[in-house]
């Protein structure tokens, strides 16, 4: 194989696992402490959240365009869990015709009956300092109930008139800082809690296809130089 093959081939191999997200999900880690308090205690990013479009049953060969959203702790340490999780809608969108369905591991509070610690609410969400979050699950704090480190809750999004894709929740809160937040509590270092928010420049994931042809673009150049 030329020296020329070779390089194209080691870019491609190099940037192919860069290329995480499929063309029908999101991922935005959460790796900044915004609000005073402390960070977790595990490596950077703390927590993850990825969307998926999927299609949802509703019926007898029935099926309408959802969204699955999976909410990670893969980086929290000893007994830190998290509280409060914050997301966003797309503002063209009626928060009112959005329905949530459990679909997996750990599940909101319910003290106040089913899903009413998941609420709904045109920038009315707040997330400790930052505010204008329209989705905001609230987490048991029960020890038993947490939704503690390394550790999954997974819930299904559709809409009362439109079918929903991941771009549906690619929008930052009011004032344009986070896609995501949440709070992280029983953190070891004082005060024991902070809210985290995503990556600085952590913006949504470019399909894998995107990322490929960059690649491979990127090749070709260094390759025409090199001829």
């Amino acid at each position: 194989m030329g020296r020329g093959y070779l390089l194209l081939a080691v870019v491609a191999v190099v940037l192919i696992p860069m290329a995480y997200a499929a063309a029908d999900s999101i991922t935005y880690g959460l790796c900044v402490e915004y609000s005073g308090g402390a960070e977790p205690g595990g490596a950077k990013p703390w927590l993850w959240a990825t969307f998926e479009d999927i299609q949802v049953e509703v019926g007898e060969d029935e099926y309408v365009d959802g969204v699955k959203l999976t909410m990670f702790t893969g980086n929290l340490v000893d007994n830190e869990f998290v509280s409060t999780w914050a997301f966003n809608l797309d503002p063209d969108l009626s928060i009112a015709g959005l329905n949530v369905e459990h679909c997996g591991g750990v599940e909101v509070g319910k003290d106040k009956g089913d899903n009413d610690n998941i609420s709904f609410s045109e920038n009315g969400g707040k997330a400790g300092p930052a505010h204008g979050f329209d989705i905001v699950f609230s987490f048991p704090t029960a020890d038993a109930d947490r939704f503690g480190r390394n550790a999954t809750s997974c819930y299904v999004f559709t809409h009362d008139s439109v079918g929903l894709s991941v771009g549906a929740f690619a929008f930052q809160n009011l004032g344009g800082t986070f896609y995501t937040a949440a709070h992280v509590q029983s953190i070891d270092a004082a005060p024991g809690s902070g809210w985290v928010g995503t990556c600085t420049g952590d913006d949504p994931v470019p399909e894998p296809a995107t990322l490929t042809l960059l690649g491979v673009g990127l090749a070709g150049l260094i390759l025409r130089r090199r001829g």
